[in-house]
């Protein structure tokens, strides 16, 4: 699709793939979007993770984020309530901007003006904090090499969570309709065993 625009409430995971997403409302479950632009300005009950050019985050994330694009910014009203991992080119947090436990990044720069709960490990070439860090900063600033070497085990992480994500949308409706086939089965089973078990005891009476 072109553009992807959700207003209402979403009841589990929610996967796009379009040009362009924006999220205003609701999903009560994971939020997976691979878009050039996506924009999340609504309330995830879940984990998010993005693939893109742009990414932006206005509103809140009850689980942890995943983030792979060009930029990835995070608005004066984000706020995430777990743990960040993002790769790319540009981190920006703005001031106001929350991240509940640690900041885990590799790309180019980071620029750092919210407010982060735990630990802040990051591998760029340009790094500014202007807001907060609870605990401790590890800080590698190198050269375009390191960038890469780091980004090897942080992209395919983040791919591997994206199948996951896929499989389990697509894979629980079959899962659970197999479930209910052997149930049935067994069922149906048991009262063929207590049909037979009456006949036997039928014939031997008669028989006696």
């Amino acid at each position: 699709a072109a553009e992807v625009i959700v207003d209402g409430t979403v009841n589990g995971v929610l996967v796009v793939n379009a040009n362009k997403a924006e999220i205003n409302g609701t999903v009560n479950g994971d939020l997976v979007s691979f878009a050039a632009h996506t924009t999340v300005n609504g309330q995830v009950n879940g984990n998010l993770v993005l693939g893109g050019q742009v990414l932006t985050l206005n509103g809140t994330v009850e689980g942890s984020v995943f983030a792979a694009g060009n930029t990835f910014t995070l608005g004066p009203s984000a706020a995430v309530e777990r743990n960040m991992l993002y790769a790319g080119y540009s981190l920006e947090m703005e001031l106001g901007s929350v991240v509940g436990r640690d900041i885990y990044a590799t790309g180019y720069q980071a620029l750092l003006r919210g407010e982060i709960g735990r630990d802040v490990s990051v591998e760029v070439n340009g790094l500014e904090i202007a807001g907060s860090v609870g605990r401790d900063v590890t800080a590698v600033q190198g050269l375009e090499r390191k960038y890469r070497r780091a980004r090897r085990w942080l992209l395919p992480t983040l791919a591997m969570l994206v199948l996951l994500a896929i499989a389990a949308l697509i894979g629980y409706p079959y899962v659970s309709k197999g479930y209910r086939t052997v149930t049935v089965k067994e069922h149906e089973l048991k009262d063929q065993l207590a049909k037979d078990r009456l006949l036997l005891k039928s014939l031997l009476a008669d028989s006696m």
